[in-house]
């Protein structure tokens, strides 16, 4: 899961590394990296709220849907 924290932290790879596959792919021009960032702000902004991390609130969020189709990946 990429956290708004290691965001910074991509950004300086991605600057260093010219081979940054995600650079020449028109899948993820800078329009959808921002787009994706969009939801790890708001989750971020939600665990501050709460006092709690991204990741227990992210966790939260997937063990109260009721469907019961998600799986623990990583």
């Amino acid at each position: 899961m990429v956290t708004a924290d290691d965001e910074s932290k991509a950004q300086v790879l991605a600057a260093n590394y010219s081979t940054d596959f995600r650079n020449a792919s028109p899948r993820t021009p800078e329009a959808a990296r921002a787009a994706n960032q969009a939801p790890v702000y708001l989750l971020k902004r939600v665990a501050e709220r709460k006092n709690a991390t991204p990741a227990q609130i992210a966790l939260a969020w997937l063990l109260a849907q009721k469907d019961g189709a998600w799986e623990f990946l990583g």
